[in-house]
């Protein structure tokens, strides 16, 4: 099984690494704010992230939240030309 990586450890590196470039990130609302609580994202959640190959033999990676789908399948954006 492949080594768990922390998404909040991650984020934070991210963010110092931002502001050492730019200089302090500016505070705002979460961009959901705004919006019912229907509408909003959790503050916190996890998901599952699950690796499989599509019928091409593509890696693919599905995201779940609560065992249901969230969002579309990820790919790595790479395209193939196969010659005919």
């Amino acid at each position: 099984m492949p080594e768990a990586i922390d998404l909040a450890t991650v984020a934070e590196q991210n963010l110092v690494k931002c502001e050492e470039r730019w200089g302090p990130l500016p505070k705002r609302p979460p961009f959901d704010a705004l919006f019912p609580d229907g509408q909003r994202f959790p503050r916190r959640f996890l998901v599952d992230f699950s690796t499989f190959h599509d019928e091409n033999e593509n890696p693919r990676v599905r995201v779940m939240y609560k065992g249901k789908p969230f969002g579309n399948e990820l790919t790595d954006n790479v395209t193939v030309h196969v010659p005919a």
